[in-house]
């Protein structure tokens, strides 16, 4: 993926496409019975299960709205069985296990953390027979220890059914708690958690307090809560008492409350007074919503229009009549106290207080008179005053954000209210409008999206709100600055937030020049992947020319600025796509513009300038008209604004990599006729070869290649030839790109140069030169690229020696498995290889008809050599390269079959069956082991590809990586074990061929243990599956078994790789109960279980035990020998106890097999 596309672009869900698996394992879930204990395995799997259905509710957390016509069935069911749980336990009164109760409870949990519980909740049971068996059970778990999800969930139910009218001393027993005690216990008890199961306790304390039948109880809260927050000790405690009194506010009658008001007030201050508690964010917030909603209780209710288009516009006396009376109604005098306090909340540090006090606002100024509600908004709007000039300097502060936030939040919940009226529709919209760009650079990242994002529900609810003739006035300028941030913003929430305010206004108003057009071109998931909406969608707006303006000056303005480079590199690439649309007028009017801010100290704007000048250049350089290439001359001379000491400098190599792209952009034969009038090119260029940064010189590079178009570059490419071998790797890394980019058709005779020079760097052929895995990988892509310049090799018959050099290095670079600190980078050379194998046989087979002598070029050997290596790169460990040798074979294959010429002149041999192995129906690539291992295992039966498939196949068995390990060995044991032990007419390959085959495979990697190892392990795995026993029945067969153990036991007392020995060891015991074996089993045996080495005693031991287990290792001896091995200390004991106890079970060993 581009770095461009990698920050918070998220894949675009439109629908709950995973519905049917979803359901397949919510099925398979629920079919246990919750009353039994699982077994250890049961758990497992029934967590894996759990696992995967709480990863997909996770997929659609931000789009949870589609879930909700499958809500019945997803949460229905679960619930249902935790009803049928409890009434379970209602009835026996006995507890029964409650691991799986957790686990569906935490599945419940998880619906309500995606959902929100509001919504989920609709779907519980709730009928006044639930809430017997609902306490019961909760009673009975909280006397135990319990997962809190399940608490959580069962509070939940139990303030549902607090909702029914019926009377709660129907469930009193005599003798015991009144069940509104023992809820209230149970509520207060929990308030004091720190986790979910607070919220909970909170919502069923609320909908236990607005019953009638326990309103004598709510006095007995308050004092609680009182208690509670004096002690500032427990902000847990307090925080839940706020979030009930939230709920009660919220749900309550003016009439049931309205006593404790005044408490309510007077403990909220009291809070206010504690700075323990106000540092907590959540008591902020409660603190806002319960002063809007105190403020909300005292004011009459209000048929205010909840849009300005239902407002009557008649001037009249009835009108006027109707303010006198709004203005004659009582206001609270306490009013102003809670709207000051709300509009300080606006300000908070924190976003859920700030939105807490927007809401609280509008629902306040939505009871008050007109004139009121105006002046609140007045209030709201005197937040962005203070700013009005660092908007006019474009200097904001970070400290700004929470405020515009806030106040930006507050406008848009009176637009939503239908409350923003008259003049200060115009103040509204002007100041969302510059909010709609905040952007505040605050250290290494920027703030501001939150405020972008509520400019934007500004926009959506004015559009909801308003009526056509007071926005008409904004209609074109909130169309462009909409657009603008559709497109162009960084963050994939803002877009798709802008182009929903778009999409509203386009529907609901019709102001929007060409609003359905434009609309199909930004809509939600066109502006949800941010290349796509860079360098697609933006120049398609533009084509209308009320936009275009506006988007050119948003990016030379704004993104090209932007602190993130990939931005800037974007926002480049959009101007150069928007100013194809007529190039002519603005192309060089952007350049000229871009160019003046060359001398600017701010990198970041100097960058975004040279990226949008090289871009266009760019544009310039693929048309003929004298003025544009006038244009692209004076951008080459642009350079020389920018000192060659501030390329240099520290943090320069952005601007460096920038400039070289200018200059490969705009050089000409115009450019170089400057001579020193221009700027210096070559210097900048050299310096940007030889940088640290790689990004830069690989813009040096492309520059070369397009200067090598104009110039002849021979001296500079044999004095950098000379300089490769003793520099340093970073410059020889940057040669080697440039040597890559080179256009050799003006240039050559150094092609011979170049090729020797990149070649001893791969192989290594020069003694002076001493190269890192870095630059031999930017060698071998150098080569490549080379070899793919038309007539530069392929075809010059006098270059067939370089061909063949090549071919030569290929094959090294597949053999490259160098490790270091970072893991297996030669993979980076066998990836490069591949593709370099994959270009080259694909070409000669492309071009065969232009050959003179094609045998010349390839004989019919070399071909089955490349893809015998080829394939050994199929079955080795690395997906990755799996992947890409599977590619590269299909292109090979590809192209081979598509050019008669080649088909008659090169035969591959099993062609057939490769090209299956490439053209899977169902799309399945080499990266699945499971699926690929055992059809290519089939192929070890053509003796052309054998070697190099057991050499991949065992280093794969070898490796560390699962997904490789168990798939190969699988596949190879199951091969094996189809294979006859000795050649028939039938089959010309055998069981006993395959292990001699291995054999002399390992015996020749003996000394190397990274190479000999694998080999142990893949026999041992042949034997673990019991595929090398069958071997004892033919005479090669047992001859190559004992070799194998001669072979793994051989110095078992003088190896010192503990992998090794533990490898060697298995073998042995796995092999040791075959009688024609365990004679020279036994010697390696005593040797291992008096090894020094304390896991090789201990592994030794156990691994014996098993294999006597399941043989007749021990014989009659089986008692005493398993008593040895169990009983005596291998890990920790002394030698003189050691070695008479190994002693002796070798010697059972010996007499179990006499």
């Amino acid at each position: 993926m581009d770095p461009s596309d990698a920050s918070g672009d998220d894949r675009v869900i439109s629908a709950f496409e995973k519905h049917d698996e979803f359901v397949e394992l919510l099925t398979a879930f629920l079919a246990v019975d919750l009353l039994a204990e699982p077994s250890p395995a049961e758990q497992l799997a029934e967590d894996r299960t759990l696992t995967k259905l709480t990863a997909i509710l996770d997929e659609y957390q931000e789009a949870a709205y589609l879930l909700d016509p499958y809500l019945e069935e997803l949460v229905g069911r679960p619930i249902e069985s935790v009803r049928s749980y409890a009434s379970h336990v209602f009835q026996t009164g006995s507890l029964g296990p409650t691991t799986r109760l957790e686990m569906l409870a935490k599945l419940i949990y998880w619906y309500t953390k995606t959902r929100g519980y509001k919504t989920i909740v609709r779907y519980f049971p709730h009928e006044t027979a639930d809430f017997a068996i609902a306490l019961g059970l909760l009673t009975r778990l909280l006397e135990t220890v319990i997962q809190w999800e399940v608490t959580y969930v069962l509070l939940l139910w139990i303030s549902l059914i607090c909702m029914l009218p019926f009377d709660l001393t129907l469930f009193d027993e005599k003798g015991k708690t009144p069940v509104a005690t023992t809820l209230e216990i149970i509520g207060l008890n929990q308030l004091s958690k720190a986790g979910k199961e607070r919220d909970a306790a909170a919502v069923l304390l609320s909908k236990l307090y607005i019953r009638k039948d326990v309103a004598d109880r709510t006095g007995i809260f308050f004092t609680w809560g009182s208690r509670t927050v004096q002690a500032a000790d427990d902000v847990y405690s307090s925080l839940g008492f706020l979030q009930v009194i939230s709920e009660l506010l919220k749900g309550g009658t003016h009439a049931a409350l309205s006593g404790y008001l005044p408490d309510i007030r007077e403990l909220l201050e009291q809070i206010k007074a504690e700075p323990i508690l106000m540092k907590n964010t959540l008591i902020r917030k409660y603190c806002s919503k319960i002063s809007g909603r105190l403020a909300v209780m005292q004011l009459p209710q209000r048929s205010a229009p909840k849009t300005v288009r239902s407002i009557r516009m008649e001037t009249g006396a009835q009108n006027h009549e109707g303010e006198a009376e709004e203005l004659d109604e009582d206001v609270p005098e306490t009013l102003d106290e809670h709207i000051e306090e709300l509009v300080t909340f606006l300000q908070d540090k924190d976003t859920v207080v700030r939105y807490s006090a927007a809401k609280g606002l509008a629902r306040i100024s939505e009871r008050l008179p007109s004139e009121f509600a105006n002046q609140v908004l007045e209030t709201i709007l005197s937040l962005y005053a203070q700013y009005e000039e660092a908007v006019q300097a474009e200097d904001y502060v970070p400290d700004a954000e929470g405020v515009w936030q806030g106040t930006t939040l507050a406008c848009a919940e009176f637009a939503r209210r239908g409350l923003v009226r008259g003049e200060q529709l115009s103040s509204v919209l002007d100041w969302t409008s510059k909010a709609l760009l905040f952007d505040i650079r605050k250290g290494a990242v920027s703030v501001g999206s939150n405020v972008r994002d509520a400019a934007a529900y500004v926009m959506w609810a004015s559009a909801r709100s308003q009526t056509v003739e007071p926005m008409r006035p904004w209609a074109l300028p909130l169309a462009q600055r909409l657009v603008s941030v559709s497109v162009f913003d960084r963050e994939i929430t803002i877009r798709r937030a802008a182009s929903a305010a778009f999409q509203e206004n386009v529907g609901r108003l019709g102001l929007f020049p060409h609003g359905i057009d434009v609309l199909k071109k930004i809509d939600f998931y066109a502006v949800s992947i941010r290349r796509h909406a860079f360098e697609i969608a933006a120049p398609e707006v533009a084509e209308h020319k009320e936009y275009r303006d506006t988007l050119l000056n948003h990016l030379e303005t704004v993104t090209l600025r932007h602190w993130d480079p990939q931005m800037r590199v974007l926002a480049a690439n959009a101007c150069r796509r928007i100013c194809e649309l007529d190039l002519a007028s603005l192309g060089p009017a952007l350049a000229a513009r871009q160019e003046r801010l060359l001398p600017n100290p701010d990198s970041s704007v100097v960058h975004g300038a040279l990226l949008a000048l090289a871009n266009v250049a760019e544009s310039m350089g693929q048309t003929s008209d004298p003025e544009l290439q006038s244009a692209r001359l004076q951008v080459f001379r642009s350079i020389l604004k920018i000192p060659i000491r501030r390329l240099q400098s520290f943090r320069g190599e952005q601007l460096l990599g920038a400039v070289c792209a200018v200059l490969g952009a705009s050089i000409s034969h115009a450019a170089l006729d400057l001579h020193s009038m221009g700027p210096p090119w070559l210097e900048i260029l050299e310096i940007g070869m030889k940088s640290r940064d790689e990004l830069v010189q690989d813009a040096a590079a492309a520059a070369w290649s397009s200067t090598s178009s104009v110039l002849n570059c021979k001296q500079y490419v044999e004095r950098w030839a000379k300089e490769f071998l003793t520099t340093t790797p970073s410059n020889q890394r940057g040669i080697a790109k440039v040597f890559g980019k080179l256009k050799y058709a003006s240039v050559a005779p150094c092609v011979g140069i170049v090729t020797e020079c990149l070649s001893a760097a791969v192989t290594g052929g020069d003694s002076r030169f001493n190269s890192t895995i870095e630059v031999r990988r930017d060698c071998f892509i150098a080569l490549r690229l080379i070899l793919c310049q038309d007539g530069v090799i392929i075809g010059s018959d006098d270059r067939i020696e370089i061909f063949r050099v090549f071919l030569r290095v290929i094959h090294e670079g597949l053999r490259d498995y160098t490790t270091d600190q970072r893991g297996d980078v030669g993979s980076w050379i066998r990836l490069e290889a591949l593709k370099a194998l994959g270009t080259v046989l694909a070409r000669i087979f492309q071009t065969c008809t232009e050959l003179r002598v094609p045998l010349h070029w390839l004989a019919s050997d070399q071909i089955h050599q490349l893809l015998a290596v080829l394939l050994k790169q199929g079955v080795e460990r690395l997906d990755t390269v799996r992947d890409k040798a599977g590619l590269q074979l299909a292109a090979i294959l590809s192209a081979h079959s598509h050019n008669a010429a080649a088909t008659a002149t090169w035969k591959i041999e099993a062609e057939e069956a490769l090209t299956e192995l490439c053209n899977d129906e169902e799309g399945r690539t080499w990266k699945e082991g499971s699926w690929f291992f055992p059809k290519v295992v089939r192929l070890l039966l053509i003796p052309t590809y054998r070697t190099c498939l057991l050499e991949g196949l065992v280093f794969g068995i070898g490796s560390k990586t699962e997904s490789t390990l168990g798939p190969a060995g699988k596949a190879l044991s199951d091969f094996a074990a189809e294979l006859p032990i000795s050649k028939t007419d039938e089959y010309t390959f055998s069981l006993n061929q395959l292990g001699r085959d291995l054999l002399s495979l390992a015996k020749r990697d003996a000394n190397n243990n990274s190479h000999f190892i694998p080999y142990l392990q893949t026999f041992l795995v042949l034997l673990q599956a019991d595929v090398l026993q069958t071997l004892v029945e033919d005479e090669n067969g047992k001859a190559f078994l004992q070799e194998l153990v001669s072979l793994a036991g051989r110095n078992a007392s003088r190896i010192k790789n503990v992998q090794r020995i533990i490898v060697s060891m298995n073998i042995i015991t796995s092999a040791a109960p075959n009688p024609a074996i365990t004679p020279m089993a036994l010697e390696p045996l005593l040797v291992f279980l008096t090894h020094p080495i304390p896991r090789v005693r201990a592994e030794t031991a156990e691994s014996l035990y098993l294999v006597a287990q399941t043989s007749e290792l021990l014989g009659e001896n089986e008692d005493r020998g398993e008593e040895l091995l169990l009983e005596t200390p291998w890990l920790n004991g002394h030698e003189s106890e050691l070695k008479p106890a190994a002693e002796q079970i070798v010697q059972l060993i010996r007499e179990g097999v006499e």
